[in-house]
């Protein structure tokens, strides 16, 4: 990992914002976020249950939760963002998009379609699975590779058909009453087939066989594969302007500067206010250390 974020932090604020910036940069990977930024710190803070700040929110009869789940939403990184639910790709749901964008004709008019979404989708399962599926008569229109042979592109989704950015849409909504933490394979095949039913015909899989067939693969249990960011501009910068000794509280103070508006509107929303935080300076207090 990058050591500036990590040095001023032990060198100048509470030794526990090294913590915050450890679980930050934990959940930038879970984004697929290319560097620590400032709403990953922030979402970390309102996800660790010993945080001063996490304590604030609670004492001000909101949930942390909630507000870490809206964090999402600001938050850089590969993922669904709904007024319901805001979801990242799992690791090899990222494969998924990567296979469907690399297989796509090299026209540059040509985007990926719920088809090829539904294509990629199947061969990113394990041999196992894509049997499955060949023996209850799923038929790929396209040569669709099944494992990744470019990476995923800058900026994937524009590269989708509107209809295709749909089904993604669609499979947030099925991830998020599953209740999983992230979109797979799984959630991909059952968005395409609900968005696009007519699928059932061109390709011999409906979406009630597919859900029986997928019923013990909802979760991609694939992990993360290990990567080691850097914190952006923003945040390096930002962490230098906090006072000496600043916590997590400090953390939530300093977003409602005006350099940080849509930080500070989500936490008034949730009446977390500067005031409050004034106010609550001596009552909650970070742990020392991990």
């Amino acid at each position: 990992m990058s050591e500036q974020p990590t040095e001023l932090a032990c060198e100048r604020l509470h030794p526990f914002m090294q913590t915050l910036w450890r679980r930050a940069h934990g959940r930038a990977c879970r984004l697929h976020a290319d560097s620590v930024s400032l709403e990953h710190l922030v979402g970390a803070a309102m996800e660790d249950e010993d945080s001063a700040a996490y304590a604030l929110v609670e004492h001000a009869f909101a949930d942390p939760e909630t507000i870490s789940n809206e964090m999402l939403a600001l938050s850089p990184g590969v993922m669904v963002v709904s007024s319901k639910a805001t979801l990242p790709f799992s690791p090899r749901a990222m494969d998924v998009l990567a296979i469907a964008c690399a297989a796509r004709a090299t026209d540059d008019d040509d985007k990926v379609s719920v088809a090829l979404l539904l294509e990629a989708a199947v061969a990113g399962f394990d041999a196992a699975v894509r049997d499955e599926f060949a023996q209850a008569g799923f038929q790929a229109r396209t040569d669709v590779p099944n494992t990744v042979i470019e990476p995923l592109p800058a900026s994937p989704f524009s590269l989708f058909t509107k209809r295709g950015l749909q089904a993604l849409s669609r499979a947030n909504q099925i991830a998020h009453q599953q209740g999983e933490q992230a979109i797979g394979p799984a959630q991909l095949v059952l968005g395409s087939l609900r968005l696009a039913p007519e699928l059932a015909a061109s390709h011999g899989v409906s979406w009630t066989a597919a859900s029986s067939l997928l019923a013990g693969h909802a979760r991609d249990e694939t992990p993360l594969a290990a990567r080691t960011l850097g914190s952006d501009t923003a945040l390096v910068d930002f962490l230098a302007q906090l006072p000496d000794g600043a916590g997590s509280l400090g953390l939530l103070t300093a977003c409602h500067g005006p350099d940080t508006p849509e930080i500070k509107e989500l936490l008034l929303r949730h009446k977390v206010t500067e005031a409050l935080i004034a106010r609550s300076l001596t009552a909650f207090e970070d742990p020392e250390s991990d």
